[in-house]
This record gives C-alpha cells, structure tokens and sequence, in this order.
C-alpha cells in the first residue's frame, strides 16, 4: 500500500509509524475510559426514570435517622412503606396505573389483574451508545493528544481489536 509520493522512496517509509504500539493503546485506552464515563451518566439517567416514582419513597427512608431505623422497622409505618414501595415499583413498570384522583383510595389497579403479575424487584432496560459519542471522544483525545481524529480512531480500533483477542471475547 502506497505510503504518499509520487517517486520511489517517496513519503514515509514502510514500518515506520507516527506511534508505537504501547502508545497506540494508551490513546486507545483513553477513548475507552472516556467512553465509559459517558456510558455511566446514560445508566444512571436511565436509572433515575426508571425510579421516578420509587425515589421519592427512597428519599424519605433515607431521611430517617439511622438510631430511629430499628424502630422503624418494626412499626406500622413501615408496613405502610412496604406496601407503597410496591405500588411505586409497580406504577414505574407500568403495571399499575396512577389513580386519577389523589383522594381515590380504590386507585391503583392492575391492567391484567387476572394474570397477578407483580412488579419485579430489578429494573431492566437496554443501554446503548448515545448517538454521536464515539466522534465525541475521538475529537475529545484528539484535542488531548494533538493527534488527528482518524488517527485517533484508528488507535482506538486497535485497542479494541487488541483487548478482544487477549480477553478471549
């Protein structure tokens, strides 16, 4: 593959590289650790819509102090916790609705009430790369590195491709 130049022995020659390997992964690495941040701030944005009604409820046993917290569970008021947490689970998995009223006490019904679905304990959700981040870190390191983008993306395809034959995947 031509290296640039129109002549023989034109433009860089063969082997040579702007980069060793080691320094190839470091900026791969970086791309991935930048990559991973930002992973970490969708999930918990997920997260929290996921518990947008359950967080409240989260928010006020938190508020108890923990002396008064043994107490606590063993009192009505706890059972009354229970019971909501259920409810909030529910309502954020969508399988209760919310009462139209906030007086109705005969609220919250299931869709399916012959199914006796309950809500699950652990919220699932797909997580996926939101849109325009790879190009986000790729200017991000390139800027850090003065390196160009392509570059930099090259660097990180590396990294990948590296990192999934010595991880086995």
């Amino acid at each position: 593959m031509p290296r640039g130049g129109k002549r023989k022995g034109a433009g860089r020659p063969k082997g040579s590289s702007k980069l060793t390997f080691m320094q190839k992964m470091v900026v791969g690495s970086r791309c991935e650790r930048l990559l991973s941040e930002i992973m970490q701030r969708e999930e918990k944005k997920k997260l929290k819509d996921a518990h947008k009604y359950v967080q409240e409820l989260w928010d006020e046993a938190q508020s108890i102090p923990m002396a008064e917290r043994g107490a606590w569970l063993n009192s009505a008021a706890y059972n009354q916790y229970q019971k909501d947490a259920k409810m909030a689970l529910g309502m954020d998995q969508g399988i209760i609705k919310m009462p139209e009223d906030d007086n109705d006490d005969s609220y919250l019904y299931e869709k399916e009430s012959d199914s006796g679905v309950s809500p699950e304990r652990v919220v699932r959700f797909e997580l996926s790369t939101p849109w325009g981040a790879r190009k986000s870190v790729v200017n991000t390191v390139a800027v850090q590195t003065g390196l160009e983008p392509g570059y930099v993306d090259y660097c990180w395809k590396r990294f990948s491709e590296f990192e999934r034959k010595t991880t086995g995947q």
